[in-house]
C-alpha cells in the first residue's frame, strides 16, 4: 500500500513539473522574461494580467552607469563595485555589492532586451524595454574577455 502511494506522489511530482516546463517554454516562445527580475527591473503585470518586467526608476540608471563607466575600460570591476556602493546601489535582498557580483551583472544579456532559456540554449529579444543599447553590452563583453584595447594602460604602484 505505501509503495502504491509513493508512486502516486512520485507521478504527481513528474505532472506538475512537464507543466512547468510547458509554461516556461510557452512564456518564453511569447518574448517574456521568466522569474524574478535582475537587479535594474521589476516585476509587473499588465492590465491583461500577463507577468512581464519593467526598468525601475531607481536602480535601472544606476546599471546603465556601470555599464557606460566598464565600457571605457579603464576601470576594474572592484572599481565599478565601489562606484556603485557610493551611489547606494545594493542587491535585491539588500546586501552590499561585491566585485563577482558586478561581473555577473555586466554579463547579463537580459539588460540588453533579451531572453534566454539556459535549458534550451537559446537567446531571443524579449518584450521587456532594454536597460542598455546592444552596442555598449557586446563592448562591455569585449572588455571582460580582455579582448579589446584598454584606453589607458596599467601602471604598477610600486615596486616588486
Amino acid at each position: 500500500m505505501e509503495n502504491v502511494t509513493s508512486s502516486f506522489a512520485q507521478f504527481d511530482n513528474e505532472v506538475r513539473a512537464e507543466r512547468s516546463r510547458i509554461g516556461l517554454k510557452a512564456r518564453f516562445d511569447k518574448e517574456l522574461y521568466s522569474g524574478q527580475a535582475p537587479l535594474g527591473y521589476k516585476n509587473t503585470k499588465r492590465p491583461d494580467g500577463q507577468k512581464i518586467i519593467i526598468p525601475d526608476s531607481e536602480t535601472a540608471p544606476l546599471i546603465t552607469f556601470a555599464f557606460n563607466e566598464y565600457v571605457k575600460g579603464i576601470y576594474s570591476k572592484a572599481q565599478i563595485t565601489r562606484k556603485l556602493q557610493r551611489r547606494g546601489l545594493r542587491t535585491k535582498t539588500g546586501k552590499r555589492l561585491w566585485p563577482q557580483y558586478v561581473g555577473k551583472l555586466l554579463s547579463n544579456k537580459t539588460y540588453a532586451g533579451y531572453v534566454i532559456s539556459k535549458r534550451r540554449k537559446e537567446e531571443i529579444r524579449g518584450i521587456h524595454k532594454p536597460i542598455v543599447d546592444l552596442e555598449i553590452f557586446l563592448k562591455v563583453q569585449q572588455v571582460l574577455q580582455g579582448k579589446t584595447f584598454l584606453a589607458v594602460p596599467h601602471i604598477r604602484c610600486r615596486e616588486k
